[in-house]
């Protein structure tokens, strides 16, 4: 290996992770941005979709803001059910909650140091 190519090979890895940063610091003003913007809407019945679904709730994406929050189980009620084999959350009456389903939520408190925003679940649309 000459110098010129470890040169070459140490400046590619110091733009990689200058890159992986910028990309990481642009997610953060996001997160925060989308936290300050529902944070206004507190209460407020919105439109969203399924954008992942996990043992302990659902997430949440907002069709308006497209802020991700997140509908833990414990808010669901005692009629829901978690499916892990299939991957889906299931009412006892039959309704299931899917990746990408619509669902009516409610906007119901901000955790801006973490950027947790917290829904709860109305209905599946």
């Amino acid at each position: 290996e000459t110098l010129d190519q470890k040169n070459f090979e140490a400046s590619l890895e110091y733009l990689s992770n200058c890159e992986r940063h910028a990309q990481d610091v642009e997610r953060a003003s996001q997160k925060d941005m989308q936290t300050l913007y529902m944070q206004q809407h507190i209460g407020e019945t919105r439109i969203g979709f399924v954008s992942g679904i996990q043992e302990y709730g659902i997430y949440v994406q907002d069709k308006e803001s497209l802020s991700e929050g997140f509908i833990h189980r414990k808010s669901m009620g005692n009629n829901w059910r978690y499916n892990d084999r299939k991957g889906f959350w299931k009412s006892k009456d039959d309704i299931k909650i899917r990746m990408g389903d619509h669902i009516e939520f409610t906007v119901e408190n901000i955790n801006f140091e973490k950027g947790f925003i917290d829904y709860s679940f109305n209905k599946k649309i």
